[in-house]
Parts: C-alpha cells; structure tokens; sequence
C-alpha cells in the first residue's frame, strides 16, 4: 500500500500445529489473500487445541532484524479469534508487542501498532480462544507486518 512493503511476505513461517488440510496451511496466513469469507488460512490442529495455558502461535522469522511498527490480523468472517497476543523477539526473548493481548474480539480485521518501531527477527502471534462455537480453534486468514 503506497509502497509500504508487507514484511510477513519475505519471512519464513511456521506454527505450532496445522490442520492436515491443505486449505489450511501455514503458508496462507501470509499468501496475501485477505478474504475473510473464504477457506483459505492458517488453522490450528483438531489435536492441539488452543488454551490460555497452551496457546496456539503462528510464528514470522526473518534471517536479519526488521524495524517493525505495525502488525494488521484478518480474521476468518463467523470463525473470528476472540482471545490472543502478538509477541516479539528480543534477544531470545519474548515481549508483548505494545497492547496486543486482546479478549472478547468479535471484529475481522485488527490493527496493532506501536509509537517507535521495534527491532525484531520474529513476531508471533498467540491464538488463545477462539469463537464460541469452536473455543479450541484458531483460524488465521492474513497476517501482515509493515515497518510504518
């Protein structure tokens, strides 16, 4: 957008568990399709349910730190992730990225941003609950990271 390069493009993606389906591979929470109504997304394994305790993480690494500003989840339309975090990494460890611990969310699209950018080589995100009618399962269409 207005030459702002998506960093989630260029970053090497995994997750804690993936869904054997294909439709819900790692890959397309960072695909560049953002259709909320569609199939097509990250989705936690049916025997790995998400908890508070035991979160499901979808992790972005990039081989050299990258200043980062701004993180924007799409969520999948009636499947929405009511509970979760995104986190990055600071010399090993993890620290919350600014106020994004995130309960009751009922919304499809969720923007985070900080004042000053971080310095980071991961960001991740912790699907804790998701919607009622499926509180185990977290469902990732899009992640995007910018720099500003």
């Amino acid at each position: 957008v207005n030459g702002i390069s998506n960093l989630a493009r260029q970053a090497m993606t995994t997750a804690s568990s993936t869904h054997p389906n294909p439709v819900y591979s790692v890959y397309n929470a960072v695909d560049g399709n953002k259709d909320a109504g569609g199939w097509q997304h990250w989705c936690n394994a049916d025997d790995a349910p998400a908890t508070p305790a035991q979160p499901a993480w979808l992790m972005l690494e990039w081989p050299k730190p990258q200043a980062v500003r701004r993180a924007v989840l799409t969520f999948m339309k009636d499947y929405t992730v009511s509970g979760y975090g995104l986190e990055y990494r600071k010399q090993g460890e993890w620290i919350p990225f600014g106020a994004a611990k995130v309960q009751g969310n009922t919304s499809i699209l969720k923007e985070h941003a900080v004042a000053t950018p971080v310095v980071t080589d991961a960001i991740r995100f912790l699907g804790i609950q998701g919607p009622a009618r499926q509180p185990s399962t977290v469902r990732v269409v899009e992640i995007e990271v910018f720099e500003r």
